[in-house]
This record gives structure tokens, C-alpha cells and sequence, in this order.
């Protein structure tokens, strides 16, 4: 998966494009901000 991410006034927002979602995939792309959360100790916006 390739994502990605969007920093301003030090908010960082994951950002992917699809024209379709599915559960699977937003379980995914929810581990990939797990992943960027350890990596760069920061939480992501919604």
C-alpha cells in the first residue's frame, strides 16, 4: 500500500484516493497509520 501524507500546523493526515473501500482496506490503511504513529511518534488527524 502507498499512502500519502499530508503535514500542516504540525497535523499529519494520511491521505489515499480509491474509488472503492473495503472493509479489508480500511483495516489496512489503519495498520499503516499504526505503523507511522511508532515510527514517527506522532498521531495522525482524522
Amino acid at each position: 500500500m502507498e499512502v500519502d501524507v499530508l503535514v500542516r500546523d504540525s497535523e499529519h493526515v494520511l491521505v489515499e484516493v480509491k474509488s472503492r473501500v473495503s472493509k479489508e482496506y480500511v483495516a489496512e490503511l489503519a495498520k499503516v497509520g499504526e505503523l507511522y504513529f511508532r515510527r514517527f511518534g506522532v498521531k495522525l488527524g482524522s
